[in-house]
């Protein structure tokens, strides 16, 4: 006796009007992105088995899930994670979400060690601390282990002396630097910034000529 083909309908999801909702045979069986099927959300009602249709499913998630990816890329780069987490957003199955990221990493459009790079080269030229540079890698998920050594590679110690410099000779060059709670907020600010005290200690020593006390942060 030959199986009934699956029954496969698209119903809007309840109070959404961006979800769709694959049903199969009466039961939901996929939540998608009503932005990326648009018109590609047809599906022949002869798939025999789920494994049909999953097949089937994923070669058409791909098609349309791919050039949002290469749009997005277009418009600006991207880390990985963050590419992933946008594909996430969309409802892109976990399968094609790698075989998209594979793919962009093949074409060259996603190369995280160029982004971090670039990235580095950006905040050194904003005069941002290596530390700071560290933490905001962090938040977008580059681990420590691999943004610390690019970072000491491509911001030496002089690099960071010049950097409070700048901003000691710009940012606050209106500052009074002979009146001691002024220095202290100064000083205070180039912490925030993720500057040690030391280093900035040392580089404001370079004032003293002209008798300016450092204050104790303490």
């Amino acid at each position: 006796m030959m199986t009934p083909p699956l029954k496969i309908c698209w119903v809007e999801k309840a109070g959404s009007r961006t979800v769709k909702i694959l049903q199969v045979n009466g039961e939901p069986w996929r939540e998608v992105a009503a932005s990326l099927f648009r018109t590609a959300a047809k599906f022949s009602p002869e798939y025999a088995t789920q494994r049909d249709l999953e097949e089937a499913f994923l070669e058409t998630e791909y098609t349309v899930a791919f050039p949002y990816a290469l749009k997005r890329l277009s418009m600006k780069s991207h880390l990985s994670a963050e590419m992933e987490r946008a594909l996430s957003a969309k409802l892109v199955t976990p399968p094609t979400i790698q075989r998209i990221l594979y793919k962009c990493q093949q074409l060259g459009y996603l190369d995280d060690q160029e982004w971090v790079k670039n990235f580095i080269i950006q905040q050194k030229a904003r005069r941002v601390s290596p530390a700071m540079i560290v933490q905001k890698l962090r938040f977008k998920g580059i681990a420590q282990e691999i943004s610390k050594p690019l970072v000491s590679q491509l911001v030496d110690r002089t690099s960071e002396e010049q950097q409070v410099l700048h901003l000691l000779t710009t940012k606050h060059r209106r500052c009074d630097f002979t009146d001691p709670a002024a220095l202290k907020k100064v000083i205070a600010s180039l912490l925030r910034k993720g500057f040690s005290y030391a280093l900035v200690r040392q580089t404001i020593s370079r004032f003293q000529s002209r008798g300016i006390p450092i204050p104790d942060t303490g």
